[in-house]
């Protein structure tokens, strides 16, 4: 694997780890047609209303459609090769042989749809980090820290912002647009399409570039066929449905399976007019789940957070409302080569041992298998939960009943005088001794044996039943939980687990509010859990893990620590997997990340499917290659009118 050189010489492009696929002088990506017609219009819906076109800052919600296709980056990635970059408004890249700079010559063609030519003050201008001109046309970054691989990429891949467009960040200058300052103002691009009409909240409409300066650059052509993209704002996942469906827009991804099972039976769909597909993929999947806001003192112990994983029914969920469509998600690194499986190997114990909890046999045993509840203080009262969910205890097999009920530890009894306390700066004694699975029912919808083994890690936590609720033993508040959600889908699989929730005595809410104000609340941290989706499509594990789970970013607002891990070992291994420079190395610190995220529960994982679900009208051609690892809506022409049999290739 060459990706970087051992001396440093100019690259027509550079990739992570692996070769570049395409060589200098390449005439076209793979997966386009370099001859697809121009002209048409490709009508989207999207669901966040936005406020502002500047897509960079943390104030107000970006428009749809700006950052990808009004600005660029020096170098853009194919979508058929993982991590690889190749020209667009930089030609070239030259990495020191101790990569400690990057030389980028710049396309000295490439210009702002005002004409003027992007320079390298422009270059130096957008990157508020250590760079410099080295001519009119030419950048060098330098790099502080020389073992983080990715950084050449990163750089590669961040916006070229216009320098004089933005007055040279003289805000107060008359006329100027000021960065920081949320607009409707049609922003100045380099990009393929430029803004051209804005409707508050409704609709932003994009029209390509004539004469885009970049048009006959290999890594351009075939790409941005439409003269007009129109995005429509509809805020309620339900009217979407309706909208495809009636012709409002062209092209809609559905990611709810009892829509793709049920809603798309239409003479439109019949009749051939409208096209429904289930395209596959080979994108890496990653971790979709419920994610806790552990600053919240009730999810700081990783009992409380496994306790309530053991909620979701994913057996009787799949079966009855996902028409079996999915696969539980069990790592953070699906479908990748990083993904934690079994007992850890002798590398990464290497990185986990020095964070193992060392305590007296017994309580760490507790610790990291606490299965019986403690006496209760006087006056409190345990509930048995066999009489909450239906049944007998002796009615459980003997292996459910087992994982539920096992004796005393040595020296240890059933009975403590106050629930232990875990310290959240150590690993559990079970990350080193049993592989971590995701929790499973027989999908019967009655999920005893994970509910009692929930309330038995409740009781040892210390949030006892009193009069029916569960309280802190100590200060006696009630356990409550208000799910986040920007769609009402989620309700049906909240319910679930509210439904048992309630046999624990935990009150639960489902509160929906709209993408706007739920993206506020997520910047602020101002939730209890809500869903996340981690790493799709992402190949190598890098600086995005440093930027998920580090605690330097836990009480940054808009970080992306959503979950407020603070962990000296989580900090170590995202710090490992940045400055990995062997993929041995790299492998080892992203399975023991894989092993300690899983083990701590900082999420309740969902389900997967490798495929794209989408509807369209019957009215584009496509290259005949479909990317393995993006859709490549992009490479799509406009070949008929919607209706009649496409002209173009499928």
């Amino acid at each position: 694997m060459t990706a970087f050189p051992l001396t440093a010489h100019a690259a027509h492009g550079i990739a992570l780890w692996d070769d570049l696929k395409y060589q200098p002088g390449f005439a076209h990506f793979d997966y386009v047609n370099p001859d697809a017609p121009k002209g048409g219009t490709l009508k989207l819906s999207v669901s966040a209303a936005f406020d502002s076109v500047t897509p960079f800052i943390l104030k107000g919600i970006g428009a749809p459609g700006v950052a990808g296709y009004v600005y660029q980056s020096l170098m853009t990635p194919s979508y058929d090769e993982p991590q690889s970059y190749y020209p667009l408004i930089a030609s070239s890249i030259t990495l020191s042989a101790d990569r400690a700079t990057a030389d980028l010559e710049l396309n000295q063609t490439a210009r702002w749809n005002d004409g003027k030519a992007i320079t390298a003050e422009d270059v130096v201008w957008s990157f508020a980090i250590t760079i410099e001109a080295t001519g009119p046309h030419s950048v060098r970054f330098h790099f502080l820290d020389k073992e983080h691989r990715e950084l050449p990429l990163i750089a590669a891949a961040l916006p070229v912002l216009p320098k004089h467009y933005f007055c040279e960040g003289n805000d107060n200058a008359a006329g100027c647009v000021g960065f920081e300052k949320t607009t409707l103002t049609p922003p100045l691009g380099s990009g393929p399409y430029a803004v051209s009409a804005i409707e508050p909240g409704r609709s932003i409409t994009l029209t390509r570039v004539r004469n885009y300066w970049a048009e006959n650059l290999p890594t351009q052509k075939g790409l941005n066929n439409f003269d007009t993209i129109r995005y429509d704002v509809y805020r309620d996942d339900t009217v979407s449905l309706e909208g495809i469906k009636s012709h409002q827009f062209d092209f809609y991804e559905e990611f709810i399976a009892r829509n793709w099972a049920t809603s798309y039976n239409v003479p439109a769909v019949k009749s051939g007019q409208m096209i429904k597909s289930l395209i596959p993929n080979k994108i890496p999947r990653g971790m979709q789940g419920f994610i806790f806001n552990t600053r919240l003192p009730k999810f700081s112990d990783r009992r409380v957070r496994e306790a309530i994983g053991l909620t979701l029914d994913f057996e009787w969920m799949n079966q009855t409302l996902f028409y079996g469509a999915y696969d539980r998600n069990k790592s953070f690194f699906g479908n990748t080569e990083f993904e934690a499986k079994g007992l850890p190997g002798a590398d990464e114990l290497t990185l986990l041992s020095p964070y193992r909890c060392h305590t007296h046999p017994s309580e760490e045993n507790k610790q990291a298998h606490p299965q019986t509840p403690h006496s209760p203080p006087a006056g409190e009262s345990t509930r048995s939960l066999g009489a909450a969910v239906g049944g007998n205890a002796t009615t459980e097999s003997p292996h459910e009943f087992a994982s539920a009920t096992s004796a005393p530890p040595p020296g240890g009894s059933r009975e403590s005088a106050a629930p232990l306390q875990l310290t959240r700066t150590c690993l559990p004694e079970s990350l080193f001794t049993t592989e971590y699975k995701v929790p499973t029912t027989d999908g019967s919808g009655i999920a005893r044996s994970n509910l009692i083994r929930a309330q038995q890690l409740l009781d040892n936590a210390g949030w006892v039943i009193r009069d029916g609720k569960r309280v802190n033993a100590t200060t006696g508040e009630k356990l409550t939980i208000e799910f986040l959600m920007t769609q009402r889908t989620f309700e049906r699989v909240v319910s679930i687990m509210r439904h048992n929730l309630l046999k624990l005595g935990i009150d639960s809410t489902f509160r929906y509010i709209d993408a706007s104000q739920y993206e506020r609340r997520v910047e602020m941290k101002q939730f209890e859990i809500v869903s996340v989706w981690w790493n799709l499509g992402l190949f190598y594990p890098s600086t995005e893990q440093y930027l998920y789970w580090h605690s330097s970013q836990a009480a940054v607002d808009g970080s992306q620590n959503l979950s407020g891990a603070k962990s000296p070992a989580i900090d170590a291994l995202t710090t490992a997997i940045q400055n990995a420079q062997k993929l041995d190395d790299l492998r080892a610190a992203s399975r023991a990340l894989d092993r300690v995220l899983t083990n701590e529960y900082y999420i309740i994982p969902h389900w997967t499917i490798n495929a794209w679900r989408v509807a369209y009208w019957d009215q584009f051609g496509r290259p005949k290659i479909t990317p393995a690892y993006n859709l490549g809506l992009d490479t799509w022409w406009q070949a008929a009118p919607a209706g009649t049999k496409k002209v173009g290739a499928k």
